[in-house]
């Protein structure tokens, strides 16, 4: 074999099979009922793609392991391959590899393509077939150890995959690596439905919020007998320092191979320096089952929220989501939910409502050092209070945004729109209401340790309203340590 067509294919295997996209894995959540229901954004979607390749795993061992036996025929279907997979065209690469397996079969560049291109096409059972191959010639190969371990994780045969991941911590590799290797150790306890785990999350944050009140936009508002009202001061917009924390504990156990059962619970405080009439606090219940089948993941949950305003009773939002994820691809995950709830207020009948909506959700993983990851949803819904002017239709959509800057750093932005066309005239201002809210966020996520991170955030909202009273600008400035344990 000429060095030109060593240096060839050598670039094809690092385009191949360049190690990419960091784990984002983790079953998505249910869709989170809004503290405020007329200004709830959409679900943050849910991401759940298949197992992603290990940064940093050189996927060329050797140059000696592409000699022996080599041929000019094999070299032009490895090239064109591995062309089709740089160009994210899996299927095709594994359709042209197959049929070739009679002739090359035991070569390992052949077979380490091969098994690349079958995990790739969502063919975690041949991909074992092809990188068996390749371990039984050579033991050492890390890449296909890193591949193998990954479509047994695909396979959700738990044990073969934790050994294999195993094998690649007790080996020497740069620190980057490492905490991925330990991260998917990580994933797969979790994913081991023969225990039953109790699941323990601890948020804090402090921060300085510029409209902690909702306050209005407009220092003079219009009413419908044409008269100029100025608001009070408490309904124009009031800054603050904040501090909040929030409490989770769940338990997680198995039914059967793909039943799952869990029950949770969560509590959460937030503290306004400056302005205590509007401290928050939430309790909420929640108990579900889920099933996988195959690529399939089925939900069901109910739940129960207690919300407190200035420490006395705000709200009682009851009801239940159920949730259906479908992994379409590689690294391409699609969703869909509804959800239904009944909202009390208690000493305000008037506001009680009814709320359903639902909505779709698509989460997609790209290849490349940054890890990159999109997630964009839709949803719709309406809210039937006791009330016309209270009563309202919404509709919206989300789109987030995430890549690793560097080792332990990730940068992360959403954006989310929604309208709310409410029934009747609010009779004290004569008008219809109508909102238009967008929302935006960047968060620079800083991960301490497996289970610690710290993200420093700024949040901002723009509610457009055709009614002064609902019509506000906000931002929030704060920086949100977490703690799984």
């Amino acid at each position: 074999m000429t060095d030109a067509g060593r240096r060839r294919l050598r670039a094809v295997h690092t385009r191949a099979a360049r190690i990419a996209l960091a784990a984002l894995l983790g079953a998505g959540g249910a869709p989170v009922l809004s503290h405020d229901s007329a200004s709830s954004a959409p679900p943050h979607p849910s991401a759940r793609p298949a197992a992603a390749p290990i940064p940093g795993v050189s996927p060329h061992g050797a140059p000696d392991t592409v000699a022996t036996g080599f041929d000019e025929h094999l070299e032009a279907l490895l090239a064109r391959a591995g062309g089709l997979l740089a160009q994210g065209r899996a299927h095709e690469a594994f359709a042209l590899l197959e049929p070739a397996t009679v002739r090359h079969a035991g070569r390992v560049p052949f077979d380490y393509l091969l098994g690349l291109a079958a995990l790739d096409a969502g063919r975690p059972g041949a991909a074992v077939f092809a990188l068996e191959r390749v371990l039984a010639t050579e033991p050492g190969h890390l890449p296909a150890r890193a591949e193998i371990a990954r479509a047994y994780l695909q396979l959700r045969e738990l044990d073969a995959a934790r050994l294999e991941f195993e094998a690649l911590a007790g080996g020497a590799l740069p620190a980057p690596v490492r905490d991925t290797v330990r991260r998917y150790l990580d994933t797969v306890e979790r994913l081991d439905d023969r225990r039953a785990r109790w699941i323990r999350t601890l948020e804090a944050a402090l921060g300085h919020d510029g409209n902690v009140n909702f306050g209005s936009s407009f220092t003079e508002w219009a009413l419908a007998d044409g008269r100029a009202l100025v608001p009070l001061p408490a309904s124009l917009p009031r800054e603050s320092a904040f501090g909040s924390l929030s409490l989770g504990l769940a338990r997680a156990a198995p039914l059967d191979g793909r039943i799952d059962w869990t029950a949770g619970l969560q509590l959460a405080q937030r503290v306004n320096a400056s302005q205590h009439n509007v401290d928050t606090g939430a309790a909420e219940l929640s108990a579900g089952l889920s099933m996988t089948d195959g690529p399939q993941r089925y939900s069901m949950s109910v739940q129960h929220q207690h919300l407190r305003l200035d420490d006395a009773a705000w709200r009682n939002a009851t009801g239940g989501v159920v949730q259906w994820q479908s992994t379409v691809g590689p690294r391409t995950e699609l969703g869909a939910y509804g959800q239904a709830f009944a909202l009390r207020f208690p000493g305000q009948p008037v506001r009680d409502a009814r709320r359903a909506g639902g909505g779709l959700t698509l989460a997609h993983g790209f290849p490349g050092s940054a890890a990159a990851t999109v997630a964009g949803g839709l949803h719709a819904g309406r809210e039937r209070a006791g009330a016309g002017q209270l009563s309202h239709d919404f509709a919206g959509a989300r789109l987030a945004l995430g890549a690793a800057l560097a080792p332990r750093w990730r940068a992360a932005a959403a954006a989310g729109f929604e309208r709310r066309a409410f029934d009747a005239p609010e009779p004290l201002f004569g008008a219809t209401r109508v909102d238009r809210q967008l929302d935006a966020r960047l968060s620079l996520e800083w991960e301490h340790s497996a289970t610690t991170t710290l993200a420093p955030t700024i949040a901002w909202t723009r509610n457009r309203s055709s009614l002064a009273p609902s019509d506000f600008r906000r931002t929030q400035v704060f920086v949100q340590a977490r703690v799984r344990f």
